[in-house]
């Protein structure tokens, strides 16, 4: 439905100027004496993140105040640590075909390609972890499909349940912009004309309207219904004020531009959730208070230096000059007279040292709170560091960080599988060509299978196209396959694959999230692997004596290095060793000595192929 409405009364619109109002200078109770403000968090963290105070730069004395930036870095260390990219994302589909799900997971990369995934993703980590949350935002138009993070900046929402609550965000669309919705919204030239009365009359919601640019609201929630027959101008009934829908509206000024019933096109994670309100704790909130102290005592530190850098002479002569600087040449010489003197005046406070130790204090409280360690960040640690507490910061920093990429993936699958694959499958099952590059094993895959089709094929024109009995003999139906084969390398890596209709129609699939290994330390992975190896060459038997098997395994998947103890066929061999020993022992006749446990190589080559 489109709005026919340009009241500057209307319900809705009402509703949002409260929203607003109510959103800027009220505060929640998360409990007993404890307020807090959405808004002004999220105003202190973008005024921390540009080294800015919130009550201006400047001292009593229109002197610049020095600001300690101390949470920026640490944003970039959570940001590399949680770092998502396109090829983390991979299909999991419930079919025997093995060609379906690889085509459908190069028709999903086609898609992250074209919207620029990966500038979304990049996105995604910088403003959870900064600023305590995230917010998608799905759009559809003209048969694509864009997922876009959405600047704090420009948004409005419930502080208890950002999902769950109204949310309303702020475009700035120019009057080209404005124009292309036309014969979607209405009203457009009212609009248009309104925002320049309001940018000549230095009026706008937020007073922030740019010379050329004229602001629109979007808003969404659960309204009445009665918002939507006031907005067209439809009688209202008395049950119309307690039946809610989700409901969505565009204002630009007071003039309605569109309104409609419209599910919700927004996703919402936080970095570290915090019961009573709705956005979580980030990097920067989490340095409030170390961020405060620390620029009080580089202040403090400054003016110290400040005073103890003047060059100040105290002398109980009446006939010096008043001025070393201005009233006294280099080398000059002065006569005191008796009982007069002259000397240096130290003005070095003695708590300056003091001063460091404070910025170094709350530096300290601020690693812990946030997990960024030095030894997550990278730095290099001092020579006399215990490597077991290097290790140790690192293993804590880091597992903090995976367990917030673990939060992320969860969250990116329910956008994958309530967003984009149904998209996705709804767009992907008309015919179409897809045109891809493939890796060596997919290039297998899809040739075997190509020539295969077109063999069989050949083969049955052949039988068909007889009239006498012919039998098509395996060695010619290997050479159909062979010859069709070597078309198809020519076109080396890429393939051009005509997608049939309906294809993908009833493919079972969902999206899984594959964390890999790059938030590791290859240091540390290579150091687990040449201990792992030098065990190996000091104690082969690890690698076939059953007891000592069991613990090795245990050590090779505690490392978590990725190798496991199937695939170095640790109990394999051990379990036939320890059955070929068994049986030994069962056929061993009474009175015999049973032979010792192989503990040699050659022990081990002997016992085996008995």
């Amino acid at each position: 439905m489109k709005a026919t409405n340009t009241r500057p009364n209307n319900l809705a619109l009402a509703e949002l100027k409260s929203f607003i109002s109510s959103y800027q200078t009220d505060t929640i109770d998360i409990m007993d004496g404890l307020d807090y403000s959405q808004y002004q968090t999220l105003r202190t963290v973008e005024y921390y993140s540009n080294s800015r105070y919130l009550e201006g730069n400047e001292d009593i004395y229109r002197r610049d105040k020095p600001f300690y930036n101390i949470s920026k870095f640490r944003v970039n260390v959570a940001v590399r640590a949680t770092d998502l990219d396109m090829q983390n994302f991979q299909l999991d589909a419930d079919t025997e075909d093995t060609v379906l799900p690889m085509l459908y997971q190069k028709e999903l990369y086609q898609w992250m390609k074209e919207a620029n995934l990966s500038k979304t993703l990049n996105q995604f980590g910088v403003a959870r972890a900064k600023y305590g949350g995230v917010v998608l935002k799905k759009k559809e138009s003209n048969d694509k499909l864009n997922i876009n993070v959405v600047e704090w900046n420009k948004l409005v929402t419930d502080q208890i349940n950002i999902e769950g609550g109204a949310i309303a965000e702020l475009h700035y669309l120019s009057p080209s912009e404005l124009n292309k919705k036309r014969g979607v919204w209405e009203n457009i030239d009212e609009a248009i004309a309104q925002a320049g009365k309001e940018r000549r009359a230095g009026k706008s919601i937020r007073n922030r309207a740019s010379s050329d640019r004229t602001e629109v609201w979007e808003l969404h929630g659960e309204f009445p219904i009665a918002y939507l027959k006031d907005a067209r101008g439809e009688k209202i009934e008395e049950d119309d004020e307690y039946t809610y829908t989700e409901q969505v509206y565009y204002f630009a000024g007071d003039v309605l531009l569109y309104s409609d019933e419209m599910p919700s096109p927004y996703k919402y994670l936080a970095w570290d959730s915090v019961p009573g309100r709705s956005l979580g704790w980030g990097i920067v909130e989490d340095g409030f208070q170390a961020q405060v102290w620390t620029n009080d005592a580089v202040i403090n530190q400054k003016n110290a230096m400040e005073l103890a850098g003047k060059v100040v002479l105290k002398t109980n002569a009446m006939s010096l000059a008043d001025n070393l600087f201005t009233d006294v040449e280099n080398g000059q010489i002065f006569e005191l007279g008796a009982g007069e003197d002259m000397n240096l005046l130290n003005l070095t406070p003695a708590s300056l040292p003091m001063y460091q130790n404070l910025i170094d204090q709350w530096d300290s409280q601020y690693e812990r709170v946030s997990s960024t360690y030095e030894a997550v960040t990278g730095q290099t640690m001092p020579s006399n560091t215990p490597f077991r507490s290097v290790a140790m910061q690192n293993q804590e920093g880091t597992s903090y960080f995976l367990y917030r990429m673990e939060e992320a993936g969860i969250f990116w699958r329910e956008v994958f599988n309530d967003w984009i694959m149904p998209w996705l499958t709804k767009k992907i099952t008309r015919a179409h060509i897809l045109a891809s590059d493939f890796n060596p094993e997919e290039l297998r895959t899809i040739d075997e299978s190509f020539s295969r089709f077109r063999a069989n094929r050949r083969a049955k024109e052949l039988v068909l196209s007889n009239k006498k009995e012919r039998i098509v003999t395996a060695e010619e139906y290997q050479e159909y396959i062979d010859n069709y084969a070597q078309i198809l390398t020519a076109t080396g890596e890429k393939r051009f694959i005509d997608i049939p209709k309906d294809y993908f129609k009833n493919a079972k699939t969902k999206m899984s999230l594959v964390i890999t290994n790059e938030n590791k330390n290859k240091a540390v992975v290579l150091e687990s692997l040449a201990n792992i190896l030098t065990i190996v060459g000091q104690a082969p038997q690890v690698l076939t004596d059953p007891s000592l098997a069991k613990i090795f395994s245990r050590v090779v998947e505690l490392s978590g290095i990725g190798i496991s103890a199937a695939s170095l066929g640790l109990v394999t061999r051990a379990t036939q060793t320890q059955s070929k020993m068994d049986k030994a022992m069962e056929e061993q006749p009474a009175g015999e000595e049973v032979p010792e446990a192989p503990t040699t190589p050659e022990q081990v080559m002997a016992s085996m192929q008995q």
